[in-house]
């Protein structure tokens, strides 16, 4: 993960929000998703917050920071009821199983169990 060659050899008494900040921003110029530059962060503002709960320091410099990237919903794209029919009277003998996952709302594992019982 991305904390520990920033911050290894950091003692936790010199994190600062404004440190904390140009990681971040750091991680976004070096090409760093969005999911992982959170996640990396998460690391270290939970670590901070042990210390914090520690008494090992008064704060956590990491709370609070105001440039994390904001996560990017996918487009999600839908089959039309013409689309379901086409793909099931193409997939043979799994034409059930397209049908009923298309329409039914059951989850793959769900519909796998369901076969085999």
């Amino acid at each position: 993960m991305h904390v520990e060659p920033r911050w290894a050899g950091v003692s936790i008494a010199d994190v600062d929000v404004l440190g904390v900040e140009a990681w971040i921003a750091a991680m976004g110029r070096k090409g760093s998703g969005a999911t992982t530059v959170r996640r990396a962060y998460g690391v270290l503002s939970g670590t901070l917050a042990s210390a914090v709960k520690g008494k090992r320091l008064a704060a956590n410099p990491a709370k609070g920071v105001e440039n994390l990237p904001r996560k990017t919903g996918k487009r999600s794209v839908y089959l039309s009821a013409e689309d379901v029919r086409r793909l099931a009277d193409e997939s043979g003998q799994h034409r059930v199983l397209v049908l009923v996952l298309a329409y039914c709302g059951v989850r793959w594992g769900e519909a796998v169990a369901a076969a085999r019982a």
